[in-house]
């Protein structure tokens, strides 16, 4: 299997590389090989900073797609990956820099889990390939000489490194994290919190508001100037979602731009427009009125673009999305509607869209903050 030479992988490694067996149940573990920078020379190589970006959705990339690139001037920046995917997704948007991956804490075998974010290390199961994973985690952290750590919500790889005497800043995990002992105490090992959002938009009960760094939203995609107040942009994740109100509001005589596939065996109405997938949300965006999820690197994105919003969440961890979704609506920067209401309840839908249309422009720019990245570098500054 070909991989790009800056890519270590669990069972790519070299030959080199040195080799442990557990005895009760086989699993092949490749320790990470020992610092190289003959090959990745940067300003500061004194210092060295590993950064660990989630897999899920594309939020977490796009956002270190903009706050990396201002602390690689001040250390040699390394990444880590949960995937594959991930892993060569980071190696054609950073490729002057190496790239690990870390392997599953799972058997290739195992059963899916529900996870219920209530008890400690929960979400960690009773497997050898978990001891193997925090095994070359913690020695990734010694050979490669690293100084400081940036989990993106990992609450394992937070307290894993921080028991290994690296310094932490982590991403502040969305939503009603206060139930999870396990997030909780990797709070505690932090020396400091980033949020990807704006303070007044933080829970009232959250508990760590004194080491959290708030950069507020910073989406930047391409504006589009043309706004059409009676088109309407669809934005949704759930497929018989979108499609059961892109259709209720093609019956109430809107124009609707559906952003995302649509089934081929189901039919739509004449004014409803499929534009399918697209990496640059603006440029699909011709209404003032946007109904999408609560996910926040697309609100980021639509707080840039000044949309009005009606934000229907889907299901998350700590229930982050609806978390947010209630205090955008509480800070009157959107509305909040449930997925049932929106797609059961015509009526409800229709008489949030028309409120929409008659408010006034929404007040979104306090929200923005173009200086995120240079605030990130600050931060990361102090802490090394």
């Amino acid at each position: 299997m070909h991989r790009k030479p800056g890519t270590l992988h669990l069972r790519t490694a070299a030959k080199s590389t040195r080799q442990h067996y557990f005895s009760s149940r086989r699993v092949l573990v490749f320790l990470p090989p020992l610092t190289d920078t003959r090959r990745f020379m940067h300003a500061c190589p004194n210092k060295h900073i590993l950064v660990y970006v989630h897999h899920h959705g594309t939020g977490h990339l796009k956002r270190m797609c903009t706050l990396i690139p201002a602390i690689e001037r001040i250390a040699k920046v390394s990444f880590l990956a949960g995937t594959d995917a991930m892993a060569s997704a980071l190696n054609t948007h950073f490729p002057n820099s190496r790239v690990f991956i870390l392997p599953s804490k799972w058997p290739s075998n195992s059963p899916s889990v529900k996870r219920t974010f209530d008890r400690a290390f929960e979400g960690i199961g009773f497997y050898k390939e978990a001891a193997a994973r925090s095994q070359y985690f913690c020695t990734l952290l010694v050979n490669q000489n690293i100084d400081l750590f940036i989990s993106d919500v990992s609450a394992e790889l937070t307290i894993l490194a921080r028991q290994c005497g690296v310094k932490v800043v982590m991403q502040r995990h969305s939503g009603y994290t206060g139930q999870d002992p396990t997030q909780v105490f990797a709070y505690e090992c932090a020396e400091s919190l980033y949020a990807p959002y704006p303070q007044s938009l933080e829970l009232k009960d959250y508990g760590h508001l004194s080491k959290t760094h708030y950069l507020g939203f910073f989406g930047q995609t391409a504006r589009v100037d043309v706004t059409q107040p009676r088109v309407i942009t669809v934005l949704v994740g759930d497929t018989k979602l979108r499609c059961a109100i892109s259709e209720h509001l093609a019956q109430n005589g809107f124009t609707v731009n559906v952003v995302g596939e649509w089934p081929e065996d189901v039919p739509f109405s004449d004014n409803i427009h499929i534009l399918g997938s697209t990496d640059n949300v603006g440029s699909a965006i011709v209404g003032n009125i946007v109904i999408c999820s609560a996910g926040n690197n697309l609100i980021s994105e639509l707080v840039y673009l000044n949309k009005k919003l009606i934000l229907i969440p889907e299901p998350r961890p700590y229930s982050e999305q609806e978390a947010k979704a209630i205090m955008i609506q509480q800070a009157g920067a959107g509305r909040y509607c449930l997925p049932e209401q929106a797609g059961n309840n015509s009526k409800h839908l229709i008489e949030l869209v028309e409120d929409a249309i008659n408010a006034p422009p929404p007040a979104l720019q306090p929200l923005h903050n173009p200086s995120a990245a240079a605030e990130f570098k600050q931060l990361i500054t102090e802490t090394l």
